[in-house]
């Protein structure tokens, strides 16, 4: 059968349904029956389902983590400050016990940074990366490399001041949580709406950018090889 996530105005789905898409069992996720939004989720070996988005208290959002069996039972579900977490934009598995987050904070002190985060199958915060420049820098999508680095892409104003336009954001973060690669491109492209989507080709990662005015490009890094 499948199992799906998804949102419907302000409260998030997952479904369960035969290989004919019939459904077994559907269930409304909320917390505290607060305004809520899965950006991403993944399903894990053992048929259990861990989301990441983002919710709605006393006026500030927050960013908004669970967990569901394949029979429907709430793992856990969890939010963090919004000084550590505003929107959890995507997450992956790193290992059995363990999955990886990314997204951004929006603080008085930082407009839009953006982090990454591990954290254990109960939603425990293990280990935390603030990632940018504080100035509208946004992470979207992350991806696990073969030597276990992890690839993070994303938009940055960061790296042209006074700028109004975002620039393509590429990070490597290795085991330790340390940076062995910041870059931007697209800077002469007068388009803010920019967004990338990260995908693994063999062992090189590719990421792509396409934006409204029909421009394309890709950019290709190597890995070194352990």
């Amino acid at each position: 059968g499948f199992l799906l996530t998804g949102n419907s105005n302000n409260s998030a789905w997952v479904l369960r349904l035969d290989k004919k898409l019939n459904v077994i069992w559907e269930q409304r996720l909320n917390y505290h029956s607060l305004p809520a939004q899965i950006r991403s989720s993944i399903c894990t070996f053992d048929e259990n389902i861990f989301f990441v988005g983002t919710l709605e208290e006393s006026n500030e959002n927050k960013m908004w983590i669970g967990g569901i069996t394949s029979k429907g039972e709430k793992i856990f579900d969890k939010i963090f400050p919004v000084s550590q977490a505003t929107e959890g934009a995507s997450i992956i598995e790193i290992n059995e016990k363990t999955l990886g987050i990314c997204g951004y904070h929006n603080h008085p002190r930082n407009r839009e940074n953006g982090f990454f985060c591990t954290v254990d199958r109960s939603g425990n915060l293990l280990k935390y990366s603030s990632v940018g420049g504080r100035e509208f820098d946004k992470l979207n999508d992350l991806t696990l490399l073969f030597n276990g680095d992890v690839a993070l892409v994303g938009t940055s104003n960061s790296f042209s001041r006074g700028a109004r336009r975002s620039s393509a954001w590429t990070v490597i973060l290795n085991k330790k949580m340390n940076t062995d690669m910041n870059r931007t491109a697209g800077k002469t492209i007068a388009n803010p709406m920019s967004n990338i989507t990260v995908a693994n080709f063999q062992t090189l990662p590719q990421l792509c950018c396409n934006e409204q005015t029909a421009a394309f490009w890709q950019l290709v890094f190597q890995v070194k090889k352990f």
